[in-house]
Formats: structure tokens, C-alpha cells, sequence
């Protein structure tokens, strides 16, 4: 095992980083397991290919860089349904 048991819910590796949830936030963890960016986020995507990934955080949507930088904020957009159909939850 490389990523010890630690976290509730890790989607897969994507630009050498992988989303991560401990609790009900999401956050991104690196080859090693140590947070890279915060978990401060109520959904995130993996990242594409243009190193950028989709977050939500109080309400708002957010296209992260890896640095965890916001590239663009759409703020209080309503509800949001990112898809996590790479997502590995605990336990299953």
C-alpha cells in the first residue's frame, strides 16, 4: 500500500495528484499522501488536462491550478453535481 488508510474517499491520480476527502471536505494529496492542497472544498474533480480542476466551496464554483490558485470563481451558482465516477470510497 502505497497511501496509508487515512483518508474517507481518494479519486485517482491525475497531474501527479489525486483528490482527496478526509471528513466531508476534499482537498488534493500527492504520490506520498501529503496534502498538496488544503481539503477547505464541498466537491472537487480530478484535474485535466490542462492541470486545472473544478471545485465547489461555500457555494461557489472554482477552477483550481495545482498550486490550489483559483483560475476563475463563479460564485453562488447554486447546487453542483461533479462527476466522481473515478471516485475509490472507503470500504467498498
Amino acid at each position: 500500500m502505497v497511501i496509508p488508510p487515512i483518508y474517507d474517499s481518494v479519486m485517482a491520480f491525475s497531474q501527479s495528484l489525486a483528490a482527496a476527502r478526509k471528513g466531508n471536505k476534499w482537498g488534493f494529496i500527492d504520490q506520498q499522501g501529503r496534502w498538496q492542497i488544503q481539503p477547505l472544498y464541498d466537491d472537487v474533480t480530478s484535474f485535466d488536462a490542462q492541470g486545472a480542476a473544478w471545485s465547489v466551496r461555500q457555494g461557489d464554483l472554482l477552477r483550481l491550478n495545482r498550486d490550489g490558485q483559483p483560475l476563475r470563481v463563479l460564485p453562488q451558482s447554486g447546487e453542483f453535481d461533479l462527476d466522481h465516477r473515478s471516485t475509490l470510497e472507503h470500504g467498498s
